[in-house]
């Protein structure tokens, strides 16, 4: 499950925008990966954006880009170790895959990429059992749980400002 915005609607920082086109891309929103194949309680740096949740889609089911001239046509990108927001190889918009594990169990039994693939279903909960829509709905509930004691942590501070 991706949970994303829209719009920054305030909750945005202002690091470095790439200039993909004649519109640019627009500030940094934040971006929730639930799976039980996230590398879970980290924050990945690499140049994303709205695309990036297509492009994900398109690698991990092996599907082509939508059309020729699409954002999804670009390539994932390379930064330099000092600098993790700034792509070395603009323009550039990552894929998500960097916040993933997907080489688990099901590459050392020897099941390979087709059951990983049936897992991800089931994980999102699509027909999936009950077990697995609860462990996601607890990641779900987890993810929630940390922005919200973020957020109350953040209002006396902001209070104090005006």
């Amino acid at each position: 499950m991706v949970i994303t915005f829209d719009e920054g609607g305030g909750y945005y920082d202002s690091g470095f925008i790439q200039p993909l086109d004649y519109f640019g891309d627009g500030p940094r929103i934040p971006l929730i990966a639930v799976s039980p194949f996230s590398k879970g309680g980290k924050i990945v740096h690499s140049y994303t954006d709205h695309v990036s949740i297509l492009k994900f889609i398109e690698r991990n089911w092996r599907l082509a880009p939508l059309t020729g001239r699409s954002r999804d046509n670009l390539p994932n990108p390379r930064s330099a170790h000092d600098n993790p927001y700034v792509p070395l190889n603009m323009p550039a918009i990552g894929d998500l895959f960097d916040m993933f594990d997907f080489g688990s169990d099901d590459d050392r039994q020897g099941r390979g990429e087709g059951a990983t693939n049936q897992r991800i279903i089931a994980a999102a909960g699509v027909s999936a059992p009950a077990p697995a829509r609860a462990s996601c709905r607890a990641a779900v509930d987890r993810s929630l749980g940390v922005l919200a004691a973020r957020r109350a942590s953040r209002r006396p501070a902001q209070t104090a400002r005006r």
